[in-house]
């Protein structure tokens, strides 16, 4: 217990001045903890999603991804009114954004609490990941190659790539047949630019189940980026994906793209106009593919720079570089009209 025997009024002002300093400093950095998991189907804790805390006027506070296990967390400095928006942009879940009351007992709300705040992610209707999920969970995969694959997925959580998908290799070995760790794998490489290997590994993965809308899609992405003679193969694997996942925007937007670089521009207009009709997020890429087909293959000047218009809101930064092609674009139009 602190003791004032023996110290003279000069230490005793010093002391009372430190203890004073101390506190001030101690209250000022006291913080509330808002935590919790991001979960999507079956209880499995979703990582790398973008969380937002925002005050109560919703401007955005701190932003963070979730870890391995889905698990998030935020400091606040004092109490009040805060939302935590949940952003699952690799993912085709629906954006989540709830309420949350952080009060303490401190006079001067600024106390030490926590608080738990949990999300349970729901699928968009007829997205890439609605036929996809359930499979996951009710394959029956050997337990040393599930181990393997839940420690390749806390290396890849870790940014150690190399480990991960050494791991994914190990449980693919182990369960040929493992259709998450295929399809993991497959998207390891294609951030590699390993095209050719990925499409292998998506080609099993849909053999594997062929329910998978995210299989075709990635098959047909990998095949896109081995050139354009292997467009005719992608196109096939985007039907199947259209057929699972008939609201999906990236597969819309990728049938666009691709019929652009085949000249089919009527066809690629109006894909790429449903993917932007179907996105439920800012996608600054739409607009951009959109403004190019416009300007370059089908010269309607004027739609043109109302996408290159769309795009800067979507990025919400001023750009005097695309201003300046949009005015060259209006006049473009105006001439020709």
């Amino acid at each position: 217990m602190f003791s004032l025997k023996g110290l003279s009024f000069g230490k005793l002002c010093f002391a009372l001045f430190l203890f004073i300093f101390v506190s001030g400093i101690a209250q000022s950095v006291a913080a509330s903890t808002i935590s919790g998991f991001v979960y999507g189907p079956g209880r499995k804790g979703v990582d790398e999603v973008d969380v937002e805390l925002l005050n109560e006027n919703r401007n955005v506070l701190d932003r963070m991804k979730t870890n391995s296990v889905g698990r998030y967390s935020f400091n606040v400095v004092s109490d009040g009114r805060y939302y935590i928006r949940v952003l699952p942009f690799r993912y085709n879940f629906i954006d989540q954004t709830k309420e949350i009351m952080v009060e303490t007992l401190s006079q001067r709300g600024q106390g030490i609490g926590f608080f738990q705040l949990d999300f349970y992610l729901k699928l968009k209707k007829g997205g890439l990941a609605d036929t996809t999920t359930g499979v996951v969970f009710a394959q029956e995969v050997p337990k040393n190659a599930e181990d393997q694959y839940k420690l390749a997925m806390k290396d890849l959580s870790d940014k150690k790539a190399s480990d991960g998908m050494n791991r994914l290799i190990k449980a693919i070995r182990i369960f040929p047949k493992y259709y998450a760790a295929s399809q993991r794998l497959g998207i390891e490489l294609m951030k590699a630019d390993e095209f050719l290997e990925a499409t292998n590994l998506f080609m099993r993965a849909a053999e594997i189940n062929p329910k998978s809308s995210r299989a075709f899609y990635y098959m047909a992405f990998s095949l896109n980026r081995l050139g354009k003679k292997y467009n005719r193969a992608a196109l096939k694997a985007l039907q199947k994906a259209t057929v699972l996942a008939p609201a999906s925007w990236e597969v819309a937007f990728l049938v666009g793209k691709i019929h652009r670089q085949e000249g089919n521009f009527l066809e690629a207009e109006k894909q790429l106009v449903r993917s932007k009709k179907l996105v439920r997020v800012k996608k600054p890429s739409i607009h951009i593919e959109l403004a190019q087909l416009y300007a370059n293959d089908m010269k309607k000047f004027g739609k043109a720079a109302d996408e290159l218009e769309l795009y800067l809101k979507s990025v919400g930064k001023k750009d005097e570089k695309i201003k300046k092609q949009i005015a060259d674009l209006r006049n473009k139009a105006r001439r020709t009209s």
